[in-house]
């Protein structure tokens, strides 16, 4: 069959697995295309052989050459559409296919469920064109785009479009994603190696885990009892801490008691300094006096009762020098217990 369709044929579309109501944009599809590429055939693969029929009385009325797989000796150059009717022959339409669009990817409705394997189109040096809906094989997609296998397209539109550039190379097959697919093959084989190398590695591991894993139980032994260790560390750090802070609270206490009696002494040495001027007011009165005496002693000798009388005032004075002398000496012995406190303290 793929010497049939060399003789004839320069361009190849496989349109793969298309749901129902689809069967008309395919056949506009190949009309766009083949403004510019006369010799292109459109391969159909329904997704149910069952509608064949219909899917060809439906592209028939688009004034479109029909062939049945199943009757492929009618197949001339004046044929659009090879229209699969039978299953398990999908290998052998992607060998002689440039490009491949994998349907149940443009169908909303079926996101959850939606896009085809393209493996096997790949693996055959297919271009491979589908829509934006293809969650069933994701990853495989996203591996074969970063290899530039795939395009994804949005309507039929752009698949018109992206067909007729990658037609434009005019090549008889696409080699270049056969031999990305043998490099990637080529990288896996490396992987493999790699793995069993790993595994290899793994497995003196292994015979090693029974001396590794007693190592560990001794190496936790010596974490618990660090741990331990830095926990008694940590309570005693705590402890000097707070009896640090203590000391320091007393600290605190002791130089405002000593502030406060170098307050008080200062008021004492105050009062001590206002008690001597007055000794020393009463004591300059007192030698007044007494030179007051002794003029009136020398002048009259007969003076008596005016000398009894200074007499009596200079003892009543003497009295209060006596009075302010106790409390001299009073607030001396004062002073002397607060110097004695200040001391202390320091």
């Amino acid at each position: 069959m793929k010497k049939v369709l060399q003789k004839q044929r320069l361009q190849s579309i496989r349109i793969d697995t298309i749901h129902q109501n689809k069967e008309i944009l395919c056949g506009n599809l190949h009309l766009k295309v083949k403004e510019k590429y006369k010799s292109l055939l459109t391969i159909i693969i329904p997704r149910h052989i069952d509608r064949v029929n219909k899917i060809k009385n439906d592209l028939e009325r688009l004034n479109l050459k029909i062939v049945l797989s199943s009757t492929l000796d009618r197949l001339n150059s004046n044929t659009d559409i090879l229209l699969v009717d039978s299953y398990g022959e999908a290998l052998k339409f992607y060998n002689i296919s440039k490009c491949v669009f994998m349907g149940k990817s443009l169908v909303k409705s079926l996101i959850k469920d939606s896009g085809q394997n393209p493996i096997e189109p790949a693996r055959l040096g297919c271009k491979i064109f589908h829509g934006p809906y293809v969650s069933n094989f994701a990853e495989t997609y996203d591996y074969l785009y970063k290899l530039g296998i795939t395009k994804e397209i949005k309507d039929s539109n752009e698949l018109s479009l992206a067909i007729n550039e990658e037609f434009k190379e005019n090549k008889p097959k696409n080699q270049e994603i056969e031999t990305k697919l043998s490099y990637e093959r080529r990288k896996f084989d490396e992987s493999d190696s790699l793995i069993k190398t790993s595994t290899n590695r793994l497995t003196e591991i292994e015979k090693n885990l029974p001396n590794n894993n007693s190592n560990l139980e001794n190496l936790k032994l010596q974490k618990s009892f660090s741990d331990s260790q830095l926990l008694y560390f940590k309570d005693e750090i705590r402890k000097l801490r707070e009896i640090e802070k203590s000391f320091d609270e007393r600290t605190k206490n002791l130089r405002i008691q000593k502030n406060e009696a170098l307050r008080k002494q200062s008021q004492v040495i105050t009062q001590k300094n206002d008690v001597d001027k007055k000794i020393e007011k009463l004591t300059n009165k007192i030698t007044t006096e007494k030179l007051s005496v002794g003029e009136f002693e020398s002048q009259s000798a007969n003076g008596d009762e005016k000398l009894k009388s200074n007499q009596e005032k200079l003892n009543a004075i003497v009295q209060s020098l006596e009075t302010l002398e106790r409390q001299k000496l009073k607030l001396e012995r004062i002073i002397q217990n607060h110097r004695l406190s200040v001391s202390e303290i320091r």
